[in-house]
């Protein structure tokens, strides 16, 4: 579907590589990853690419942390809101598919 008038949606991972302690992000990456490309296939133009830096943003903390920036200073407060709610549909049909059902 077109967008329209959206901001768009940058996922930002830590990997701790400053030398503080995160040892595992590449769960937080794969996790990402799994969003960004259900974005991608369901909204084309919504995702920026994937950012990667070496600080960690107390993404150690909780497993599947990241950053979600949305838009920038340049977007209106109804396009960014356009774009979190189709970024909560790709977000919540990855996370829905990875939860274990009983």
């Amino acid at each position: 579907p077109s967008l329209g008038s959206c901001a768009q949606i940058m996922l930002l991972v830590g990997t701790g590589d400053n030398g503080l302690y995160h040892p595992h992000w590449q769960e937080n990456m794969r996790l990402a990853l799994y969003i960004q490309q259900a974005m991608e296939q369901r909204y084309p133009s919504l995702a920026r690419p994937l950012a990667v830096k070496s600080e960690r943003y107390n993404q150690h903390l909780s497993p599947g942390a990241m950053i979600v920036e949305v838009g920038t200073n340049g977007n209106a407060l109804a396009e960014a809101i356009t774009a979190i709610s189709y970024f909560g549909e790709a977000a919540g049909d990855v996370i829905k598919s990875l939860t274990v059902h009983e």
